[in-house]
């Protein structure tokens, strides 16, 4: 049997009503640390791919992310989207982003002259497939670390 008080909350709302406040919760930061993977792992590695304008280009724009101080990002993100937690949580994704993208481009500089990659550009693979079967596999333990550091800690990475 289940006690009235175990089962009410003190402003009479009932506990087991609303189970979906414990789970988003429980999964903000894996939507945050999602977010900002996403944002900053696709133009990392079309920048670091492509190289040139892109590149200065998408480089400048996280240059100019990362010279705002995070918070005051995370608010003027916030104030244009309005209050919520799923807004908070894409606030602070976007701010998390340079990081990544940081990580992401500097990799695939670094392979995108490797043998491998020259091979499979010989033998005709497309852009896409180089970037994705090629390159991304080869920095994607750095990249869990990074996605469990932003997971777990409230610091943008």
């Amino acid at each position: 049997m289940i006690k009235a008080s175990l089962y009410v909350q003190r402003t009479g709302g009932k506990l087991l009503e609303h189970p979906h406040h414990a789970v988003r919760r429980y999964h903000s930061p894996h939507f945050r640390a999602s977010i900002a993977a996403w944002l900053g792992v696709i133009p990392g590695l079309v920048a670091g791919y492509v190289g040139g304008w892109l590149d200065q280009l998408l480089s400048r724009v996280m240059e100019i992310a990362m010279a705002f101080p995070g918070i005051l990002l995370a608010l003027i993100i916030v104030a244009r989207l309005g209050p919520s937690l799923n807004n908070a949580i894409i606030a602070i994704g976007t701010v998390s982003a340079p990081g990544f993208y940081r990580l992401t481009r500097a990799h695939t500089i670094s392979a995108r002259k490797l043998l491998y990659v020259e091979a499979a550009r010989a033998i005709g693979a497309r852009d896409a497939r180089i970037l994705f079967r090629h390159i991304a596999p080869n920095f994607l333990s750095s990249l869990i670390v990074m996605v469990n550091d932003a997971r777990w800690t409230n610091a943008p990475c």
